[in-house]
């Protein structure tokens, strides 16, 4: 029986073959003011993004955790197997994923989720902790530490 928990848990393993997780900072567009006319300070949202180079299109996507806070993870394949990303954010390096053209692209938006779920065990402190389902069962992995990134100016 332990022979094959194990088993299942290598071969789900071996469903996602690279994650890479990136973060970003998002300022409001328009910025309040005070009485006496001096812009409010404004805490910029910060946007999280795993993408997902997996061996097949069939994951069913559930939830993520990084820094104590539960998202709901938004699935997006892509369709060529590429995502532009963004630009790193100390330089204008262009940043874009791709797959092996035997394998899919997965661009996972994580949403915050109020009231969340507890943190399961394992969860390391500065990685993403993912939750999916294949072929009936559930299993987790761990990105790196997100790397911050920008992206397209505003036009």
């Amino acid at each position: 029986m332990i022979a094959v928990a194990f088993y299942s848990c290598a071969q789900q393993k071996k469903v996602v073959k690279k994650l890479t997780a990136y973060s970003m900072e998002i300022l409001p567009g328009t910025v309040m003011k005070d009485e006496g006319g001096d812009a409010v300070p404004v805490k910029p949202a910060i946007v999280l993004l795993v993408y997902a180079e997996t061996k097949t299109n069939t994951i069913k996507w559930d939830s993520a955790w990084f820094e104590n806070k539960t998202y709901k993870l938004i699935p997006q394949l892509s369709p060529n197997g590429s995502f532009e990303v963004g630009f790193r954010k100390q330089s204008d390096e262009k940043i874009i994923e791709n797959a092996d053209s035997s394998r899919f692209l997965y661009q996972l938006y994580l949403q915050p989720v109020e009231n969340g779920l507890p943190v399961p065990a394992g969860y390391e402190h500065g990685r993403i902790l993912l939750k999916a389902h294949y072929n009936g069962r559930v299993f987790y992995r761990k990105s790196d530490a997100p790397l911050e990134i920008r992206t397209y100016d505003a036009m």
